[in-house]
């Protein structure tokens, strides 16, 4: 079976079994050290990237729209962060 039919098949097998799996399957691996940080600057990257890319329908500033959805997005993904820690001990 050539390569690429075992990642489809992987991928189609992960699915049935659940979401998890299947990002798993198609995440890419990253160290436990430094898997808290890559993923805010990858998420910054995305927020910023899509800010920039709201660009075509607004039809304003790239760099000043890209920092208001970092800014929005930053400012919701640390709300959401602070409730989950204050939170974290409910129902335990």
């Amino acid at each position: 079976m050539p390569r690429t039919s075992r990642r489809i098949e992987a991928a189609r097998k992960a699915l049935q079994k659940g979401g998890d799996r299947a990002a798993a399957t198609l995440a890419i691996p990253i160290a436990p050290a430094t898997a808290f940080r890559t993923s805010i600057l990858l998420s910054a990257l995305a927020l910023f990237g899509l800010g920039t890319a709201k660009v075509f329908v607004t039809r304003l500033n790239p760099l000043r729209s890209g920092l208001e959805m970092l800014a929005v997005g930053g400012l919701a993904a640390v709300v959401a962060y602070v409730i989950g820690s204050l939170l974290k001990n409910v129902g335990a």
